[in-house]
């Protein structure tokens, strides 16, 4: 069973101010290699993060609230949704 369905889920991440050294150990501990946006949220870049405007787990890879919202619409009562 398939269906579509099509959304945005915006979440603005503000970095706090980064020094050289604090770059250069990022990119040195390699945690960037593979990641989207250069950086992991849930791990060491962390502490390179100085707010978050929106749902964390979009910033990590899916906005959970989110799907929990389509699956109610598409499914609904079904595993407690909707």
């Amino acid at each position: 069973l398939a269906w579509e369905d099509a959304r945005l889920e915006t979440t603005r991440v503000e970095f706090r101010p980064l020094t050289p050294r604090d770059l250069a150990a990022y990119v040195a501990s390699g945690e960037w290699e593979g990641r989207a946006g250069g950086y992991a949220i849930q791990r060491r870049g962390a502490g390179l993060v100085r707010r978050i405007d929106g749902d964390y787990l979009n910033v990590v890879g899916l906005p959970a609230a989110l799907l929990v919202e389509l699956l109610a619409a598409r499914f609904p009562g079904t595993y407690g949704f909707g």
